[in-house]
């Protein structure tokens, strides 16, 4: 969502400057989802128990806000990959070098924005038969869940959101130094 808003706006506008500055945002917003999707695929192969963001605390792996040295790593690694990706499709212009950078910045900073929301207002539930803890109102053993912590509109959805919008906004805020540079 984040990412088609900025793509409306980088149409509609005629600036330039402007239009690099979105380019930047789209990046940071594409970074933060790949950064979140790959910590998350390859973060649960990590062999050390996760600790929460919050409070360093270990957790059971697929934890909401739990993080791993390896997920991580992915995540540096995913942003990385997006930001390289974005630059390359660009034709790897030099006014548009500093994308690969931005892209891991902003996609590590959306991740864990992500694992934060995560960890403290994202809303999680119990389910009683499987005595395990969901980001479901219906576990998948199909039990009613009950509420847990969080608030019960921010599900995953809501979280994806803000961390996609604070990887846009962050690379937006790390392409101002890069604009004079070409």
């Amino acid at each position: 969502g984040v990412a088609t808003l900025i793509a409306l706006g980088y149409g509609l506008s005629q600036s330039s400057a402007r239009r690099e500055s979105l380019q930047a945002g789209f990046t940071g917003a594409l970074a933060a989802a790949n950064a979140d999707t790959w910590a998350t695929e390859l973060g649960v192969l990590s062999s050390q128990q996760p600790r929460l963001i919050t409070t360093g605390r270990p957790v059971t792996p697929g934890t909401s806000g739990g993080i791993t040295l390896l997920g991580s790593a992915a995540a540096a690694l995913g942003a990385l990959f997006l930001g390289a990706g974005m630059w390359v499709m660009q034709g790897c212009r030099k006014s548009l070098a500093s994308l690969p950078l931005i892209g891991l910045l902003s996609g590590l900073a959306g991740s864990f924005f992500d694992s934060l929301l995560g960890a403290t207002v994202q809303a999680m539930y119990y389910c009683p038969v499987c005595d395990k803890e969901t980001e479901r109102r219906v576990h998948k053993c199909g039990t009613k869940t009950k509420p847990l912590r969080g608030i019960s509109w921010i599900n995953n959805d809501i979280v994806n959101f803000g961390a996609t919008l604070f990887g846009a906004l962050t690379a937006m805020c790390l392409h101002i130094p890069f604009r004079g540079r070409r």
